[in-house]
């Protein structure tokens, strides 16, 4: 069963949202970030505020971070209500499926999602290091609540 749930209730279980991909050397950084962009509806990726960090990587090659913050309540709840929406029935199965290693102990659900398919405007769940990472940082409330059951009821699990 999804429950729609109002933005003020929201809060009381999700704190907030947070993006993160990396730009490799060899990748176009405007790319990147559309990759970024098409896993958030348009009208809240608009609002939001971009951050950008330099970075060396092991070969002393240059690596952007790209991180985006969502702590809205309301924009919170349209995200969420967009990945489900998105997400596949076999990802929302896997989702179900690995829910318990994508979970840390501070209550953070942690997913990833491939940067060339998000670039094409597909939500594709993937374990790779070519990714959209996205973690869900809940309250103690939704720990108590149950992680699992609130993630079954905003209808990202199959």
């Amino acid at each position: 069963m999804v429950r729609e749930l109002r933005p003020e209730e929201l809060r009381q279980y999700v704190r907030n949202l947070q993006y993160e991909t990396y730009a490799h050397a060899t990748e176009d950084l405007n790319k990147v970030k559309r990759a970024l962009l098409n896993l958030i509806p348009s009208d809240v990726a608009q609002d939001l505020t971009y951050t950008y960090e330099v970075q060396e990587g092991h070969y002393g090659n240059r690596i952007i971070i790209v991180r985006t913050l969502i702590y809205r309540p309301h924009q919170v709840q349209e995200v969420l209500k967009y990945l489900a929406e998105k997400l596949s029935p076999e990802d929302k199965k896997f989702l179900r499926e690995t829910l318990n290693l994508r979970i840390d102990p501070a209550g953070n659900l942690y997913l990833r999602f491939s940067k060339q398919y998000a670039y094409r405007g597909i939500l594709k769940l993937e374990d790779g290091d070519d990714v959209v990472r996205l973690r869900i940082s809940f309250t103690l409330r939704a720990r108590k609540y149950g992680i699992e059951k609130l993630v079954e009821e905003l209808g990202l699990l199959a």
